[in-house]
């Protein structure tokens, strides 16, 4: 079981097999400075050389340890020393290893899935994926208004055909209303009410 060590300054050990050594710098890099505490390179450098002496594998190593700095190293103090088990680091790689193969899992699902199918107008259906666009959403066609004049026009000056009838404007020379059992002139055979027969 290796133990890892530091102290400020940057000063870093691993004790294995109760040899205590510095801890080497990892593959590819120019400098073996470490920091922690930070989001810096010094202290990239120090997650990548932390995973790399757990599996001695660089290649793993660089594809975990920017995971592993925001987990591991980034959260340390810089002024006090700090203590890590190789335990340690090995459960924050496997939890990495793991949250990269449920991403992987989820990309490719989504990649099966249908495009959703968008139509303009209507309520749409959620449950099979297709959605719906207002009109008023994207167009900006100008909406039909009825001019002024039109809208004060006097409702009694069109004729509306209903069933045979056609209205006729009331006038002076209607027949005015009748009282109770008064009997209707010979005059108006043609006009009842305001509408008059046509044929």
């Amino acid at each position: 079981m290796k133990i890892f060590r530091g102290m400020p300054g940057g000063h870093v050990t691993v004790e294995h097999d109760g040899k205590v050594t510095m801890l080497p710098p990892p593959t590819h890099t120019n400098t073996g400075k470490y920091d922690w505490g930070n989001g810096g390179r010094e202290a990239g450098n120090l997650a990548k050389a932390l995973a790399e002496s757990v599996l001695g594998d660089a290649y793993e190593a660089d594809r975990f340890h920017q995971m592993l700095k925001h987990r591991l190293v980034m959260p340390l103090r810089r002024d006090i020393s700090w203590e890590i088990r190789e335990s340690v680091v090995m459960t924050h790689i496997e939890d990495i290893r793991e949250s990269a193969k449920d991403a992987a899992r989820i990309r490719g699902i989504v990649a099966h899935q249908p495009i959703p199918v968008v139509y303009e107008g209507g309520g749409g259906n959620k449950a099979a994926g297709i959605s719906s666009i207002g009109r008023s959403d994207h167009s900006q066609e100008p909406k039909p208004e009825i001019p002024s004049e039109r809208r004060q026009e006097n409702a009694h000056a069109f004729a509306v055909p209903a069933a045979g009838l056609e209205h006729v404007t009331p006038s002076a020379y209607q027949r005015p209303s009748m009282a109770r059992g008064e009997a209707i002139p010979d005059d108006w055979p043609e006009k009842i009410d305001g509408f008059r027969a046509t044929t």
